[in-house]
Protein backbone atom coordinates (compact mmCIF):
# COMPACT_ATOMS: atom_id res chain seq x y z
CA UNK A 1 0.00 0.00 0.00
CA UNK A 2 1.19 3.35 -0.76
CA UNK A 3 1.11 6.61 1.16
CA UNK A 4 0.44 9.99 0.50
CA UNK A 5 3.16 11.47 2.77
CA UNK A 6 2.37 15.28 2.22
CA UNK A 7 -1.46 15.27 2.77
CA UNK A 8 -0.66 13.24 6.00
CA UNK A 9 1.68 16.18 7.19
CA UNK A 10 -0.66 18.93 6.18
CA UNK A 11 -3.68 16.92 8.22
CA UNK A 12 -1.30 16.48 11.49
CA UNK A 13 -0.33 20.42 11.34
CA UNK A 14 -4.24 21.40 10.99
CA UNK A 15 -4.99 18.99 13.85
CA UNK A 16 -2.13 20.50 16.03
CA UNK A 17 -3.09 24.35 15.18
CA UNK A 18 -6.26 23.51 16.58
CA UNK A 19 -5.91 21.83 19.85
CA UNK A 20 -3.09 24.41 20.88
CA UNK A 21 -5.95 27.22 19.87
CA UNK A 22 -8.16 25.12 22.27
CA UNK A 23 -5.26 25.40 24.82
CA UNK A 24 -4.84 28.59 24.79
CA UNK A 25 -8.11 30.21 24.86
CA UNK A 26 -8.76 28.40 28.03
CA UNK A 27 -5.34 29.56 30.06
CA UNK A 28 -5.44 32.02 32.61
CA UNK A 29 -3.99 35.63 32.97
CA UNK A 30 0.01 35.38 33.11
CA UNK A 31 0.48 38.50 34.77
CA UNK A 32 1.86 37.54 38.82
CA UNK A 33 -1.45 38.57 41.34
CA UNK A 34 1.60 39.29 43.66
CA UNK A 35 5.68 39.58 44.69
CA UNK A 36 6.98 36.18 44.75
CA UNK A 37 7.46 34.56 48.32
CA UNK A 38 10.68 32.82 49.64
CA UNK A 39 11.87 29.52 48.34
CA UNK A 40 14.97 29.04 50.45
CA UNK A 41 15.35 28.48 54.07
CA UNK A 42 17.22 30.53 56.31
CA UNK A 43 20.67 29.67 57.70
CA UNK A 44 18.25 29.68 60.95
CA UNK A 45 16.85 26.71 59.80
CA UNK A 46 19.25 25.30 58.09
CA UNK A 47 21.12 24.41 61.15
CA UNK A 48 20.10 26.02 64.27
CA UNK A 49 23.51 28.29 65.72
CA UNK A 50 24.07 31.12 68.13
CA UNK A 51 26.65 33.51 67.69
CA UNK A 52 29.41 33.19 70.88
CA UNK A 53 28.51 37.01 72.05
CA UNK A 54 27.77 38.62 75.25
CA UNK A 55 24.00 38.09 75.78
CA UNK A 56 23.24 35.56 72.63
CA UNK A 57 20.82 32.46 74.03
CA UNK A 58 22.64 30.10 76.52
CA UNK A 59 26.03 32.82 76.13
CA UNK A 60 27.15 34.75 79.49
CA UNK A 61 29.99 36.42 79.96
CA UNK A 62 29.55 37.32 83.36
CA UNK A 63 32.32 34.58 84.93
CA UNK A 64 35.45 36.99 85.58
CA UNK A 65 37.52 33.71 84.82
CA UNK A 66 35.97 33.35 81.53
CA UNK A 67 35.56 35.10 78.59
CA UNK A 68 32.44 33.16 77.55
CA UNK A 69 30.78 30.32 79.61
CA UNK A 70 28.00 28.04 77.33
CA UNK A 71 25.20 26.78 79.53
CA UNK A 72 22.87 25.49 76.82
CA UNK A 73 22.60 22.58 74.44
CA UNK A 74 22.84 23.42 70.83
CA UNK A 75 25.43 25.20 68.28
CA UNK A 76 27.70 28.09 68.59
CA UNK A 77 29.66 29.72 66.49
CA UNK A 78 32.53 32.46 66.23
CA UNK A 79 32.58 35.77 64.36
CA UNK A 80 35.58 36.68 64.56
CA UNK A 81 38.76 35.87 66.38
CA UNK A 82 38.55 35.48 70.10
CA UNK A 83 41.28 37.66 72.38
CA UNK A 84 41.45 36.73 75.78
CA UNK A 85 42.61 38.46 78.02
CA UNK A 86 41.16 36.67 81.29
CA UNK A 87 41.98 33.04 82.48
CA UNK A 88 40.00 30.93 80.42
CA UNK A 89 39.12 31.61 76.86
CA UNK A 90 35.47 29.47 76.26
CA UNK A 91 33.52 27.40 79.14
CA UNK A 92 31.51 24.24 77.72
CA UNK A 93 29.40 24.15 80.77
CA UNK A 94 26.59 21.87 78.33
CA UNK A 95 25.91 18.46 76.65
CA UNK A 96 25.62 18.33 72.84
CA UNK A 97 27.17 21.41 72.24
CA UNK A 98 28.49 22.14 69.06
CA UNK A 99 31.19 25.06 68.70
CA UNK A 100 32.73 26.53 65.44
CA UNK A 101 35.46 28.33 65.39
CA UNK A 102 34.31 29.68 61.63
CA UNK A 103 38.05 29.91 60.77
CA UNK A 104 39.08 31.92 63.24
CA UNK A 105 41.61 31.57 66.02
CA UNK A 106 41.17 31.52 69.87
CA UNK A 107 44.24 33.17 71.26
CA UNK A 108 46.24 34.83 73.99
CA UNK A 109 46.63 38.53 74.44
CA UNK A 110 46.58 39.32 77.55
CA UNK A 111 45.94 38.37 81.61
CA UNK A 112 49.25 36.31 82.36
CA UNK A 113 49.88 33.34 81.21
CA UNK A 114 47.87 29.97 82.69
CA UNK A 115 44.33 28.92 81.65
CA UNK A 116 42.60 26.83 78.97
CA UNK A 117 41.44 27.79 75.79
CA UNK A 118 38.55 25.65 75.71
CA UNK A 119 38.12 23.91 78.96
CA UNK A 120 34.89 21.13 78.69
CA UNK A 121 33.19 20.25 81.80
CA UNK A 122 33.25 16.49 83.03
CA UNK A 123 29.44 16.38 82.06
CA UNK A 124 29.85 17.61 78.48
CA UNK A 125 29.25 14.53 76.95
CA UNK A 126 28.72 14.28 72.86
CA UNK A 127 30.25 18.48 72.69
CA UNK A 128 32.31 19.08 68.92
CA UNK A 129 34.55 21.50 68.25
CA UNK A 130 35.70 22.23 64.91
CA UNK A 131 37.29 24.04 62.02
CA UNK A 132 40.04 26.92 63.50
CA UNK A 133 43.02 27.68 65.81
CA UNK A 134 44.11 28.34 69.56
CA UNK A 135 47.63 29.96 69.74
CA UNK A 136 49.27 30.56 73.07
CA UNK A 137 50.90 34.03 71.42
CA UNK A 138 53.67 35.75 73.67
CA UNK A 139 51.82 34.60 76.64
CA UNK A 140 50.27 31.30 76.52
CA UNK A 141 47.37 28.98 77.85
CA UNK A 142 48.80 26.49 79.86
CA UNK A 143 46.51 23.73 77.58
CA UNK A 144 44.48 24.16 74.90
CA UNK A 145 41.69 22.21 74.68
CA UNK A 146 40.85 20.82 77.63
CA UNK A 147 38.59 17.92 78.74
CA UNK A 148 38.89 18.11 82.62
CA UNK A 149 38.37 14.87 84.48
CA UNK A 150 36.21 15.15 87.67
CA UNK A 151 35.55 11.51 88.41
CA UNK A 152 35.94 10.86 84.59
CA UNK A 153 36.10 12.69 81.47
CA UNK A 154 33.28 14.47 79.10
CA UNK A 155 32.73 11.34 76.48
CA UNK A 156 31.83 10.95 72.99
CA UNK A 157 33.04 14.42 71.60
CA UNK A 158 34.74 15.36 68.47
CA UNK A 159 37.46 17.62 67.19
CA UNK A 160 38.29 18.17 63.69
CA UNK A 161 39.83 20.14 61.46
CA UNK A 162 41.40 22.36 64.52
CA UNK A 163 45.57 23.32 65.22
CA UNK A 164 46.77 24.37 68.72
CA UNK A 165 49.79 26.01 69.28
CA UNK A 166 51.94 27.85 71.91
CA UNK A 167 50.82 26.76 74.95
CA UNK A 168 53.03 26.15 78.01
CA UNK A 169 51.25 22.62 78.82
CA UNK A 170 49.42 20.41 76.22
CA UNK A 171 48.44 20.93 73.21
CA UNK A 172 45.14 18.87 73.23
CA UNK A 173 43.53 16.83 75.50
CA UNK A 174 40.44 14.62 75.68
CA UNK A 175 38.26 12.07 77.44
CA UNK A 176 37.37 8.49 76.31
CA UNK A 177 34.95 7.62 73.05
CA UNK A 178 36.48 11.13 71.35
CA UNK A 179 36.74 11.12 67.69
CA UNK A 180 39.51 13.49 66.14
CA UNK A 181 40.04 14.00 62.57
CA UNK A 182 42.45 16.42 60.90
CA UNK A 183 44.28 18.30 63.92
CA UNK A 184 47.24 19.29 64.62
CA UNK A 185 49.16 20.20 67.88
CA UNK A 186 52.54 22.08 67.74
CA UNK A 187 54.98 23.75 69.73
CA UNK A 188 53.27 23.12 73.10
CA UNK A 189 55.62 22.29 75.87
CA UNK A 190 54.25 19.53 77.23
CA UNK A 191 52.14 16.50 75.32
CA UNK A 192 51.07 17.31 71.88
CA UNK A 193 47.75 15.55 71.62
CA UNK A 194 46.42 13.12 75.03
CA UNK A 195 43.29 10.47 74.40
CA UNK A 196 41.48 8.39 72.68
CA UNK A 197 39.19 6.43 70.93
CA UNK A 198 39.74 6.69 67.34
CA UNK A 199 42.11 9.48 65.66
CA UNK A 200 42.56 10.35 61.81
CA UNK A 201 44.75 12.24 59.67
CA UNK A 202 46.67 13.83 63.17
CA UNK A 203 49.73 15.51 63.44
CA UNK A 204 51.97 16.34 66.86
CA UNK A 205 55.48 17.96 65.90
CA UNK A 206 57.83 20.11 68.04
CA UNK A 207 55.95 19.20 71.33
CA UNK A 208 58.06 19.38 74.84
CA UNK A 209 56.58 15.51 75.86
CA UNK A 210 55.05 12.72 73.80
CA UNK A 211 53.65 13.11 70.33
CA UNK A 212 50.74 11.16 71.19
CA UNK A 213 49.21 9.90 74.08
CA UNK A 214 47.02 7.12 73.42
CA UNK A 215 44.04 6.04 75.80
CA UNK A 216 43.39 2.10 76.16
CA UNK A 217 41.07 0.58 73.42
CA UNK A 218 41.67 3.33 70.67
CA UNK A 219 42.56 3.18 66.85
CA UNK A 220 44.62 5.75 65.11
CA UNK A 221 45.24 5.87 61.41
CA UNK A 222 47.13 7.54 59.52
CA UNK A 223 48.55 10.19 62.20
CA UNK A 224 52.50 11.34 62.34
CA UNK A 225 54.71 12.79 65.26
CA UNK A 226 57.92 14.30 64.88
CA UNK A 227 60.52 16.43 66.55
CA UNK A 228 58.82 15.51 69.66
CA UNK A 229 60.50 15.94 73.00
CA UNK A 230 59.25 12.39 74.31
CA UNK A 231 58.05 9.48 72.70
CA UNK A 232 56.39 10.22 69.15
CA UNK A 233 53.63 7.77 70.32
CA UNK A 234 53.00 6.35 73.78
CA UNK A 235 50.16 3.90 73.05
CA UNK A 236 48.12 2.01 75.70
CA UNK A 237 46.81 -1.26 75.64
CA UNK A 238 44.11 -2.29 73.41
CA UNK A 239 44.74 0.10 70.58
CA UNK A 240 45.68 -0.59 67.14
CA UNK A 241 47.77 1.97 64.95
CA UNK A 242 47.62 1.73 61.15
CA UNK A 243 49.94 3.73 58.53
CA UNK A 244 52.01 5.94 61.49
CA UNK A 245 54.81 7.61 61.62
CA UNK A 246 57.26 8.46 64.29
CA UNK A 247 60.27 10.61 62.92
CA UNK A 248 63.13 12.38 64.98
CA UNK A 249 61.68 12.27 68.39
CA UNK A 250 64.22 12.16 71.24
CA UNK A 251 62.65 9.44 72.66
CA UNK A 252 60.93 6.50 71.41
CA UNK A 253 59.58 6.56 68.30
CA UNK A 254 56.52 4.28 69.18
CA UNK A 255 55.55 2.58 72.40
CA UNK A 256 53.16 0.14 72.91
CA UNK A 257 51.69 -1.84 74.76
CA UNK A 258 49.50 -4.80 74.52
CA UNK A 259 48.15 -3.75 70.56
CA UNK A 260 48.89 -4.06 67.26
CA UNK A 261 50.63 -2.20 65.09
CA UNK A 262 50.51 -2.41 61.23
CA UNK A 263 52.41 -0.49 58.17
CA UNK A 264 53.75 1.80 60.48
CA UNK A 265 57.35 3.53 60.24
CA UNK A 266 59.91 4.61 62.89
CA UNK A 267 62.74 6.75 61.75
CA UNK A 268 65.63 8.60 63.50
CA UNK A 269 64.63 8.70 66.83
CA UNK A 270 67.31 8.76 69.38
CA UNK A 271 65.71 6.13 71.47
CA UNK A 272 64.15 2.81 69.40
CA UNK A 273 62.19 2.80 66.95
CA UNK A 274 59.92 0.90 68.51
CA UNK A 275 59.18 -0.48 72.13
CA UNK A 276 56.92 -3.56 72.47
CA UNK A 277 56.37 -4.46 76.36
CA UNK A 278 53.84 -6.67 76.47
CA UNK A 279 51.73 -9.00 73.87
CA UNK A 280 51.52 -6.73 70.57
CA UNK A 281 51.65 -7.39 67.10
CA UNK A 282 53.86 -5.50 64.68
CA UNK A 283 53.00 -6.32 61.55
CA UNK A 284 54.58 -5.16 57.99
CA UNK A 285 56.44 -1.85 60.07
CA UNK A 286 60.12 -0.83 59.15
CA UNK A 287 62.33 1.40 61.40
CA UNK A 288 65.54 3.01 59.97
CA UNK A 289 68.68 4.77 61.67
CA UNK A 290 67.12 5.29 65.18
CA UNK A 291 70.02 5.30 67.67
CA UNK A 292 68.45 2.63 70.01
CA UNK A 293 66.78 -0.54 68.59
CA UNK A 294 64.93 -1.13 65.45
CA UNK A 295 62.12 -2.89 68.03
CA UNK A 296 62.89 -3.87 71.36
CA UNK A 297 60.37 -6.73 72.39
CA UNK A 298 59.33 -7.27 76.12
CA UNK A 299 57.08 -10.76 76.28
CA UNK A 300 54.49 -12.44 73.94
CA UNK A 301 54.54 -10.49 71.22
CA UNK A 302 55.20 -11.27 67.24
CA UNK A 303 56.73 -8.82 64.79
CA UNK A 304 56.31 -10.37 60.84
CA UNK A 305 57.04 -8.89 57.68
CA UNK A 306 59.00 -5.89 58.98
CA UNK A 307 62.34 -4.30 57.57
CA UNK A 308 64.19 -3.18 59.98
CA UNK A 309 67.93 -1.40 58.89
CA UNK A 310 70.76 0.92 59.58
CA UNK A 311 69.65 1.12 63.42
CA UNK A 312 72.43 1.87 66.02
CA UNK A 313 71.64 -1.06 68.38
CA UNK A 314 70.02 -4.28 67.39
CA UNK A 315 67.49 -4.32 64.34
CA UNK A 316 65.37 -6.62 66.92
CA UNK A 317 65.91 -7.48 70.35
CA UNK A 318 64.34 -9.49 73.02
CA UNK A 319 65.11 -8.15 75.89
CA UNK A 320 66.53 -10.44 79.20
CA UNK A 321 62.88 -10.07 80.76
CA UNK A 322 60.97 -11.28 77.95
CA UNK A 323 60.06 -14.51 76.55
CA UNK A 324 57.37 -16.31 74.13
CA UNK A 325 57.50 -14.15 71.61
CA UNK A 326 57.96 -14.50 67.37
CA UNK A 327 59.66 -13.49 65.39
CA UNK A 328 59.14 -14.58 61.58
CA UNK A 329 59.94 -13.20 58.31
CA UNK A 330 61.57 -9.92 58.73
CA UNK A 331 64.30 -8.42 56.95
CA UNK A 332 67.02 -7.25 59.06
CA UNK A 333 70.18 -5.24 57.69
CA UNK A 334 72.78 -3.09 58.67
CA UNK A 335 72.40 -2.77 62.64
CA UNK A 336 74.99 -3.26 65.16
CA UNK A 337 73.38 -6.34 65.75
CA UNK A 338 70.99 -7.95 63.25
CA UNK A 339 69.12 -10.05 65.95
CA UNK A 340 69.63 -10.22 69.29
CA UNK A 341 67.84 -12.90 71.62
CA UNK A 342 68.66 -12.37 75.19
CA UNK A 343 66.10 -14.77 77.01
CA UNK A 344 64.67 -18.19 75.98
CA UNK A 345 61.50 -19.78 74.92
CA UNK A 346 61.05 -17.40 71.85
CA UNK A 347 60.66 -18.63 68.16
CA UNK A 348 62.51 -16.97 65.40
CA UNK A 349 61.89 -18.09 62.18
CA UNK A 350 61.80 -17.27 58.71
CA UNK A 351 64.22 -13.84 58.39
CA UNK A 352 66.69 -12.55 56.38
CA UNK A 353 70.00 -10.67 57.79
CA UNK A 354 72.42 -8.89 56.05
CA UNK A 355 75.91 -6.82 56.97
CA UNK A 356 75.08 -6.53 60.29
CA UNK A 357 77.99 -6.38 62.58
CA UNK A 358 76.62 -9.50 63.81
CA UNK A 359 74.01 -10.74 62.35
CA UNK A 360 72.59 -13.38 65.17
CA UNK A 361 73.27 -13.46 68.88
CA UNK A 362 70.95 -15.27 70.42
CA UNK A 363 71.02 -17.08 73.68
CA UNK A 364 70.18 -20.71 74.15
CA UNK A 365 66.66 -22.19 74.93
CA UNK A 366 64.73 -21.11 72.02
CA UNK A 367 63.44 -22.49 68.73
CA UNK A 368 65.11 -21.23 66.04
CA UNK A 369 65.29 -22.07 62.16
CA UNK A 370 68.46 -23.15 60.86
CA UNK A 371 70.46 -20.71 59.22
CA UNK A 372 71.35 -20.93 55.79
CA UNK A 373 73.85 -19.19 53.71
CA UNK A 374 74.79 -19.00 50.34
CA UNK A 375 76.96 -22.36 50.98
CA UNK A 376 74.33 -24.25 51.41
CA UNK A 377 70.88 -23.36 50.47
CA UNK A 378 70.54 -25.78 47.39
CA UNK A 379 70.83 -28.21 49.75
CA UNK A 380 68.36 -26.75 52.05
CA UNK A 381 64.49 -27.29 52.29
CA UNK A 382 63.59 -26.24 55.73
CA UNK A 383 60.53 -23.97 55.29
CA UNK A 384 61.54 -22.27 59.07
CA UNK A 385 64.42 -21.37 57.90
CA UNK A 386 66.52 -17.94 58.43
CA UNK A 387 68.72 -17.11 55.73
CA UNK A 388 72.19 -15.15 56.11
CA UNK A 389 73.85 -13.05 52.76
Amino acid sequence: MKYNTFGLIIASFFALSSFTGDAAGQGGPLDPTGPPGATMRSLYEVEPRTPLIDGASGVSSNDVNYEFVISGTGSYYLTGNLDVTRTHGVAIQAEGVTLDLMGFSIRRTGGGAGGNAVEIDPKSDRCAIRNGAVTGGAIGFENGIEAIFSGGFPRNGSLSQLSVSGCTGRGISTGEGWQLQGCKAHDNPGTGIRGGTILTDCAAYGNGSDGFNIFVGSTVNNCSSRDNGGSGFFVSAGSSLLNCSATKNIENGIEANSSSLENCTSRDNDGDGFTANRGCAMINCSAQINDGDGIELGSECIVRGGAFEDNQGAGIRVRSTGGNNRVDGNHVTGNLVGIEVESADNLIVRNSVSINTTNFNIVGGNTVGPTVTSANIAASDNPHANYEF
